[in-house]
């Protein structure tokens, strides 16, 4: 009797160890759960960009509506994001001014119906004041068929994790890299010009705020 119950014994030990590689398992020898990462969640943004062009001695400003805006958030901090561009959506006081920036000469809106914006990268403004710029923002612009990076200062605003607010002003030095050239001095006569010159420069502000869709990544 003493043998066979010393038999069950050491056979029980044995398939324990070819199971387990112990003899006896031990809770103190599992390892802790690593904690969990800050998971990103993705806000679904709304606005208006408004744009600036000049000429000789004079302006317009106009509207363009932002759709499919986003931005992706960790802590209350954006980590990326982008938005679309609504060409058709261009606005100005004088639709004589708004047919002719649909044309081909300038965004040819019937064949690129949507402008649209990437980030590649965003770093915070250390010591930024409070309601100035506290994010410098980079990424890709895509205007008909032409991308070109582009960068600005934004001004970002939560509460803890809750998005308030995301907004920047700044200028796009030179339309004509994305093949927007008419009256430019750089492919047109400055004197044949004359006051019909359009200056090279655009200007662009824009303002988003969180819609009702947020979702976790």
């Amino acid at each position: 009797m003493k043998i066979s119950r010393f038999l069950i014994i050491f056979g029980f030990i044995s398939l324990n160890f070819i199971f387990t590689g112990n003899v006896f398992s031990s809770p103190s020898s599992t390892k802790a759960d690593a904690p969990s990462a800050v998971m990103a969640s993705k806000v679904s943004m709304v606005g208006n960009l408004k744009w600036t062009g000049w000429g000789i001695g004079k302006s317009h400003v106009g509207d363009l509506k932002i759709q499919d805006g986003f931005w992706e958030v960790k802590s209350g901090r954006p980590v990326s994001g982008g938005f679309t561009l609504d060409m058709n959506s261009i606005a100005y006081e004088k639709e004589k001014l708004v047919a002719h920036l649909k044309s081909e000469d300038f965004f040819s809106v019937a064949k690129y119906p949507t402008a649209k914006f990437v980030t590649t990268n965003i770093e915070e403004i250390k010591d930024a004041k409070a309601n100035e710029p506290n994010y410098l923002v980079s990424g890709k612009l895509t205007v008909k068929d032409k991308t070109a990076p582009v960068s600005f200062k934004m001004n970002w605003q939560a509460k803890g994790d809750k998005v308030e607010l995301a907004k920047a002003s700044f200028e796009i030095a030179d339309r004509t890299t994305f093949g927007i050239t008419y009256n430019s001095k750089k492919f047109f006569d400055l004197v044949k010009l004359g006051d019909k010159l359009i200056e090279d420069r655009i200007g662009i502000a824009f303002e988003l705020k969180p819609s009702e869709s947020t979702t976790s990544l």
